[in-house]
């Protein structure tokens, strides 16, 4: 039984260390002495120290040797070597050299060297592992492009797969019989598993919890493991003995393995089904040791679900409520008497209804509620704090739904606590009004503190008119004028004029005579822009300035 810690490692390594370990441990039994330890040369494994821990409890010594240095802290024998160049060992001093996914990043020119090198530092054989040719081309691609997705930059050990290419079964062959070692092939790490579990490992990875890459490690690695398999495999595993007494002896080892002959592999699919597998021990993983994050993210879906379900709920109650005041609005009456469509307290509830004290943040938020104001004209008044220089818009819903068509425009929010008033003529009975406190994203927050709506008689609405008419004489005489000249009846001008927010001019028709307008300075403010400037500037220059900007 393997230690904890081994089957915590990456999914891929496990695969190619167990397949070395099933066809070589069984034959350093028969070749050990009492004189002295097995030695085997470990050639590409860096870092990784990982066979001892696999071949345990043997007592062999394991060189490892790679074109990087050593790092720092990592212990064992570690030699360095060069590319190109032969190994620094001696003739037969390691009885057995191993070599997994080393061979696909070697040069075709230069792989006859680097195998000869290993078969003559070797006493007994060689072991190596490489991918199983052009057969996984596709899946190695597809990863590779997955990994460009995620990082933007080529998969750092599958670049010089396609660089050099891979190493075909016959072009390995064709190379032991030139070394004149005996050659045997075995498929490792089943095609139709290796993309998708390599995936999902590199993705877990990146997430950066130690934990859960080792859970879900060790969840692959503790399924019922083959080392040889008969069906496509990412994986070939190579080995190559220099007589042909250590040849026969490993073939009849090897022929009582069931690992090795996996004759179990196409007779019971259901239980080595990858997908099944996987599916199975996953959901166990995420049960056990992840639950409160389901329950937490279950219970936020619910929460959301039963906000939507009341929010519709209300929705649905308020549409029955208006359909029922229309129908009775609709009902047949004596011309002699006028009654309103809805009573005295139904009128209160919707008073109340009205917005008051909203306070929201979002990029657009917007306001709707249910009403009912009768045709005719009325007075909107709106309180509230906006950033400054925004717009808002009230949409009207005259009984079929509200729509942009019927809007009305209350001017422009200034800084701190502001309030906008405007009247506004309805066509038909108002039921519902949709508030857009402005019509850009707004990144801060929105207080509508009060919004008031009252009916206004028509000689009212009149007399108003001709005040601002008359104001408007006063503060823009050109603009007024040069619109009453245009208009055919004042009384009509002085009363649209009512509806312009904040008592623009009627001539300030575009949107640049708007802003100027509006951001007149205050009397307040040109004093002190008179004292500000009256010891260092000349009469004539203080009343050109100040020209300019009244």
């Amino acid at each position: 039984m393997l230690p904890r810690q081994l089957l915590q490692i990456d999914y891929d390594q496990f695969q190619r260390y167990a397949a070395i370990t099933v066809l070589l441990k069984p034959l350093l039994y028969t070749w050990q002495h009492a004189q002295k330890p097995l030695r085997i040369l470990e050639v590409g494994s860096h870092a990784l120290n990982l066979l001892p821990a696999f071949l345990s409890p043997l007592s062999i010594e394991v060189v490892r040797a790679d074109l990087e240095p050593q790092y720092a802290g990592d212990v064992g024998p570690y030699v360095t070597i060069e590319k190109n160049k032969p190994l620094p060992f001696g003739d037969g001093v390691f009885d057995a050299v191993v070599a997994m996914e080393v061979l696909e990043h070697i040069p075709p020119q230069s792989r006859l060297m680097a195998m000869s090198e290993w078969t003559r530092v070797a006493s007994k054989g060689i072991l190596f592992t490489c991918p199983n040719g052009d057969l996984v081309i596709d899946q190695e691609r597809r990863a590779d492009a997955d990994f460009q997705a995620r990082h933007g930059r080529v998969h750092p050990w599958l670049e010089e797969h396609e660089r050099y290419g891979r190493p075909t079964s016959d072009e390995v062959q064709t190379l032991l019989k030139q070394l004149s070692v005996s050659c045997h092939r075995f498929n490792n790490s089943p095609l139709a598993e290796w993309l998708p579990l390599l995936l999902v490992s590199e993705q877990i990875f990146e997430q950066g919890d130690p934990e859960l890459f080792a859970r879900f490690n060790e969840m692959l690695n503790t399924r019922p493991y083959y080392a040889c398999i008969q069906e496509p495999a990412y994986r070939s595993i190579y080995t190559g003995f220099k007589s042909p007494v250590i040849d026969q002896q490993a073939q009849s080892t090897w022929l009582g393995n069931r690992a090795v002959r996996n004759t179990e592999s196409t007779a019971n699919t259901d239980t080595l089904d990858p997908t099944r597998l996987l599916a199975g021990r996953l959901s166990q993983f995420i049960m056990k040791h992840r639950r409160n994050e389901v329950d937490a993210a279950r219970l936020n879906e619910l929460t959301t679900a039963n906000a939507e379900l009341k929010h519709k709920l209300a929705c649905a109650e308020q549409t029955l409520f208006w359909m029922l005041k229309e129908l009775k609005t609709n009902q047949p009456k004596r011309i002699n008497k006028l009654e309103s469509p809805l009573n005295q307290a139904e009128l209160n509830d919707l008073e109340m209804a009205r917005p008051h004290h909203w306070h929201v943040v979002g990029s657009r938020p917007a306001f709707e509620w249910a009403c009912y104001h009768e045709r005719g004209w009325h007075r909107i008044e709106l309180m509230g704090q906006v950033a400054p220089g925004h717009r808002p818009v009230l949409f009207l819903d005259y009984g079929h739904g509200v729509s942009e068509e019927y809007r009305v425009r209350m001017g422009s929010w200034r800084a701190g606590p502001d309030r906008l008033c405007v009247n506004a003529y309805f066509h038909h009975p108002v039921t519902k009004i949709r508030l857009l406190p402005c019509q850009q994203q707004l990144q801060t927050a929105v207080i509508i503190e009060q919004v008031v709506i009252q009916p206004l008689s028509t000689t009212r609405v009149a007399l108003e008119g001709i005040g601002r008419l008359c104001r408007d004489l006063v503060r823009f005489p050109r603009l007024t004028w040069r619109a009453m000249l245009q208009s055919r009846s004042w009384l009509r001008l002085g009363m649209q004029q009512t509806t312009t927010p904040r008592g623009l001019p009627i001539g300030a028709n575009s949107d640049y005579q708007r802003w100027l307008l509006e951001n007149r300075p205050t009397p307040s403010q040109r004093r002190k822009l008179m004292a500000h400037h009256r010891d260092n500037t000349s009469k004539v220059v203080l009343l050109l300035r100040l020209k300019l900007v009244i």
